[in-house]
């Protein structure tokens, strides 16, 4: 659930640096929303580690090194567009192919399903 919820908010915020692409504006805002689709990035690839995805990592770890707010990469604001886009399409794409597998619950002693006896 809260990685479902990190994508969505990495998602928005890729979407969001994307539009900020275009204007000449480069603070503080930019650079903590960065940090969230960074961070968005990192916990992707955990999910998809843990989950032996491995064509996703291989997807996601060149699309984190170089949205890096750390370490910027200098582009210009087409190859900044284009590359907040390629995270926003990972992400959305992540949100539907890299889910969250349901965890099976145990049965309880007390259930009322007498099917079997002890």
């Amino acid at each position: 659930m809260i990685t479902t919820i990190v994508k969505w908010v990495s998602l928005a915020a890729s979407l969001l640096l994307a539009a900020l692409s275009w204007t000449s504006r480069s603070g503080t805002g930019v650079l903590l929303i960065g940090f969230v689709v960074f961070a968005g990035l990192v916990a992707t690839v955990f999910q998809a580690y843990a989950r032996r995805k491995f064509g996703w990592i291989f997807l996601l770890i060149p699309l984190a090194i170089l949205s890096n707010p750390v370490i910027p990469v200098a582009t210009a604001p087409v190859v900044s567009l284009s590359l907040n886009l390629a995270c926003a399409a990972t992400f959305a794409a992540c949100l539907l192919f890299l889910r969250h597998a349901p965890r099976m619950t145990i049965d309880s002693i007390t259930s009322t399903s007498t099917s079997e006896s002890l």
